[in-house]
């Protein structure tokens, strides 16, 4: 058996099964997942256990989770812990070379170029900030793709120097307003701790280059930094809100220190008396200090004490006195919205329906993904204004009293289109015009909401799962993005051909104009000119019958009319997906990777987590001994050796 003609791209790390262990029910699973030091299955346990005999309703945190699994799932100890999330940026530390050193070859950026038409999106960002200095200069806070700036007001976007730091991750931006070089970088992922942070860095050269503050983390401290606010008149004054404390720093970030424990997501400077300041976290608490941050008070009158999940803050230059709290409920849906006039002493509650956390443009339904996004603005000029974000955007004229939803995830009923999951929201200074960070990109309104502008052009933040090329065409591409569909390069121009999330993608190598996509579980669509329909509709590989988060499925190397998928079995279509029919059910879990082999297509290999299937007459499947038991994430045969 010449196994090494074939080429096994794998993680390092082999996968155990472990018994739930106590403790989980604690605390939500999407606060599980966010802690690196939970075991996996852990959390997968509690997840499965919370939707158990429920329906799967979207806006509910579930695809969160399923990206969430299928990446941890290939890099996991054998007993379910995670791996340090800087262990692959220490391994390349080591070798001292870049990828593109060790070859001949030579990289250049390819796409996307701009926005994908047909409500596409770029990526996700956290939060969006201005310049003090200058209202056209933007900033684009990305997740897992860096810190961007506009100098244009978002017509075009460059990335600041921040690729070759070991957590590309930013949650937050403070910009000195004496000296627009120096800039303050919140790190790591606060939302949904995708990436962890460094602490803060600072830059005295607009970005070029970045050092450490007092506030210095290593990313396997797991830590996160959810909002950085600069003091409004004393510039060496900074508080970042982390989930390990309040921290504060009077000398531009050379030394900090905690001034209050716990698990922190916002704060808000009082906009006429700094002294006052207000922050709040993952709980049900609210605190209140009355010398600068230095101290803090639990302020209780009017706000709830049990059943939140998290809570966010913003304050108004039209009336000092006003606050505004967004709470989100421990179904991780709207729990109400709250109002103080008396610079946060006490709190009135304004509405707790309908659910505006929630998927549909009348905030019906129950539940949300408050954990995951959840974000408050008010209008500088009008105080009676308010806009608010989970899966859309709403707004209020009156306080809070009376809302409408003014950006839909697709522009349900004539509502202006913002893409799904607001994390961020930012009023232009002086201006009534809001900018929003949501898992799309950037977006704006300068019309009080009655219209939005996607700013995303040339943000290289996609995630992608997986692309296809046509054979003679490189200009023809087809990818699967997070967030984001499958969208399609013709040239210069993309455009999302699939909603949802994109996952495996392939372009027939005789005929350009067929394409395929596909959308978690293995829902496979086709187009072959006008549109894309779904294909997987019979035999064993219904689209009904759910395979793993990425489902795997490949043309045939000798004929583009062959198609194979595997899900729970492997399955096989001679008529670009019509029809299908079982070659073989193999038992345990689903497929993670297939190839058949270019020499002999009765040669199949498929693998589920790290057990890998070999046929050998196209119809029946062995289990191969003599591997490591190490996660199989993609399967590669020798084009002249099947074998």
């Amino acid at each position: 058996m010449k196994l090494r003609a074939i080429l096994f791209l794998i993680t390092m790390l082999s996968m155990n099964t472990l018994t739930w262990g106590q403790g989980v029910q604690d605390r939500h699973w999407a606060e599980e997942m966010k802690d690196v030091s939970t075991n996996f299955y852990d959390v997968q346990a509690a997840f499965n256990e919370h939707w158990e005999g429920k329906e799967i309703t979207k806006g509910q945190g579930y695809k969160q989770y399923k990206r969430w699994e299928y990446f941890w799932e290939q890099r996991l100890f054998p007993s379910g812990d995670r791996v340090a999330p800087d262990h692959v940026y220490k391994e390349i530390q080591k070798s001292q070379k870049s990828a593109v050193q060790l070859g001949s070859g030579v990289w250049t950026y390819f796409g996307n170029t701009s926005i994908p038409t047909n409500g596409g999106g770029a990526g996700r960002i956290n939060m969006v900030r201005t310049d003090p200095n200058n209202p056209n200069t933007y900033f684009a806070c990305a997740p897992g793709g860096g810190l961007w700036r506009s100098t244009n007001a978002g017509v075009s976007w460059g990335l600041l120097n921040t690729d070759d730091l070991s957590s590309i991750g930013v949650s937050d931006v403070a910009v000195d307003y004496t000296d627009s070089d120096i800039i303050y970088m919140g790190t790591g992922d606060g939302d949904a701790g995708d990436t962890y942070a460094l602490g803060v860095l600072k830059s005295v050269d607009g970005g070029v280059t970045w050092n450490t503050t007092g506030l210095s983390w290593t990313v396997q401290q797991t830590r996160r930094v959810g909002r950085l606010l600069m003091h409004p008149s004393a510039n060496l004054t900074l508080i970042a809100a982390t989930n390990v404390g309040m921290q504060k720093t009077t000398d531009g970030g050379t030394s900090w220190t905690q001034t209050l424990s716990g698990n922190f997501k916002d704060v808000e400077y009082n906009p006429s008396n700094p002294q006052i300041v207000y922050c709040v976290g993952n709980t049900d608490e609210f605190y209140r200090s009355t010398d600068g941050g230095d101290s803090w008070t639990q302020i209780t009158s009017g706000l709830p004490t049990s059943g939140v999940s998290r809570m966010a803050l913003s304050v108004t230059a039209a009336n000092a006195n006003y606050t505004y709290m967004l709470v989100g409920g421990s179904d991780q849906g709207f729990g109400g919205f709250y109002h103080s006039s008396d610079a946060g002493l006490n709190w009135t509650l304004m509405v707790n329906s309908p659910n505006m956390l929630g998927w549909n443009t009348d905030g019906s339904g129950t539940g949300g993904q408050a954990w995951y996004d959840l974000a408050i603005a008010a209008d500088p000029l009008d105080a009676d204004v308010v806009y608010i974000g989970g899966v859309n955007v709403w707004k209020t004229s009156d306080a809070g009293a009376n809302w409408d939803c003014v950006g839909h995830w697709y522009g349900a009923g004539g509502t202006p289109y913002v893409h799904a999951d607001i994390h961020g929201m930012h009023f232009v200074p002086g201006t009534s015009t809001l900018l929003v960070g949501c898992d799309g990109g950037v977006f704006r309104s300068t019309d009080g909401g009655n219209s939005f502008q996607d700013l995303s052009a040339n943000l290289e933040i996609a995630q992608m799962y997986r692309l296809g090329t046509a054979q003679t065409n490189v200009n023809k591409v087809i990818t699967g993005w997070q967030d984001n569909g499958t969208n399609f390069k013709n040239g210069s121009n993309w455009s999302r051909v699939i909603g949802g999330d994109g996952f495996e993608s392939a372009i027939d190598y005789t005929n350009e104009n067929i394409q395929y996509g596909a959308l978690y579980y293995g829902q496979i669509f086709r187009s072959t000119g006008g549109g894309f329909n779904t294909i997987l509709n019979s035999g064993g590989a219904d689209e009904n019958q759910n395979g793993a988060w990425l489902t795997p499925y490949i043309l045939s190397p000798n004929d583009p009319n062959t198609i194979y998928v595997g899900k729970s079995g492997v399955y096989k279509s001679t008529d670009s997906g019509s029809n299908w029919t079982t070659i073989a059910e193999l038992g345990g879990g689903d497929c993670n990777a297939l190839a058949v082999a270019p020499s002999n297509e009765d040669y199949i290999y498929a693998s589920k987590s790290g057990t890998l299937y070999r046929s050998t007459d196209g119809a029946t499947f062995t289990q191969l001994t003599g591997l490591s038991g190490n996660y199989i994430t993609y399967i590669a045969i020798d084009p002249l050796d099947e074998t």
